[in-house]
């Protein structure tokens, strides 16, 4: 009785890893689909200067990112990186191309800003959730 337990504790065993695989395997490839269907909407922003100086020198923190939250060229990202008010603001677009931006709005108790680049074509924006669609504890990226 004792090798028929074990052989089951140890067929279940295998058969949880084989399942914890496929659940792991499958989480990849959802976050993987969720970053592919905004892959586009993410831009790389660069600040250049700000109000601090050492020397002659004005300091600037490194690369953020952003997200294209309107067709028109508005873009909210971290306030962190706009802390020391930059002196420029330059966002590059996932096709490679690079916009010039200007800060319009801090929303200081969420810490993020709002820029906007100019734009020739309406730019891909994500698709959103709705909001009864979200529930406590479900994951989001």
């Amino acid at each position: 009785m004792l090798t028929l337990a074990l052989v089951f504790s140890t067929v279940t065993m295998v058969t949880l890893a084989v399942a914890e695989d496929e659940i792991e395997l499958r989480e990849e490839r959802a976050f993987q689909a969720a970053v592919d269907r905004v892959a586009a909407s993410i831009v790389r922003i660069e600040t250049i200067g700000g109000r601090e100086r050492i020397g002659d020198t004005l300091l600037g923190t490194g690369p953020t990112t952003g997200l294209i939250v309107g067709e028109d060229g508005l873009i909210v990202s971290s306030q962190f990186n706009f802390l020391r008010r930059p002196d420029s603001i330059l966002v590059q677009l996932a096709d490679g191309r690079r916009k010039p931006a200007r800060m319009l709005a801090t929303d200081h108790g969420r810490m993020v800003v709002l820029l906007k680049i100019e734009v020739d074509e309406p730019l891909p924006v994500p698709e959103f959730a709705a909001r009864e669609t979200m529930r406590v504890g479900q994951w989001a990226i």
